[in-house]
């Protein structure tokens, strides 16, 4: 992967804890695909026998374990607290994990802009507006509790909720 971020002006290797993300964003748009495809058919020749899987985001190649992802982190949160409401928002294709994990136990959103695929499994699909503003929004109308939610940059205070 770094090998493609030398020769790939504009793109950028990510290192996540569990994973690692090349990033082509900044990239025209005919150079991105060739090297998009390119990466992705090495890689996954490489790492075909293994419990590694190649994942084709909005904008990035992410290698990670086949069996991290967000609905395992879901399913956890959920079978270990008690909560008042449980609001599950994405934008992404790592979200359709997370959807299915909390299908019928929770309110399901997903966000999308233009050119991103659209989940199958959540409850709710929606061009427009990001989680954050959906978040925030809903917070309005659910009763206030002595626990915070926090999105990102922003805190709510009073709520017990797992978005």
């Amino acid at each position: 992967m770094e090998q493609f971020v030398a020769r790939t002006a504009g793109s950028e290797l990510e290192e996540k804890d569990f994973s690692f993300v090349w990033h082509y964003r900044r990239v025209s748009p005919d150079l991105a695909y060739v090297r998009k495809e390119e990466l992705k058919r090495k890689l996954r020749a490489t790492l075909a026998t293994d419990d590694i899987g190649v994942f084709d985001g909005r904008k990035i190649v992410e290698i990670k374990p086949k069996r991290m992802n967000k609905g395992v982190i879901v399913s956890d949160l959920v079978a270990k607290n008690d909560w008042d409401f449980i609001l599950a928002i994405g934008d992404d294709y790592t979200d359709e994990d997370m959807f299915v994990a909390a299908s019928g136990r929770c309110l399901q959103y997903q966000c999308w802009q233009a050119n991103n695929e659209r989940s199958v499994s959540a409850q709710l699909r929606r061009r427009g507006p990001g989680i954050d503003q959906v978040a925030a929004v809903t917070i309005r109308f659910l009763p206030q509790t002595s626990a915070t939610y926090t999105s990102g940059t922003k805190t709510y205070p009073g709520y017990s909720l797992c978005v």
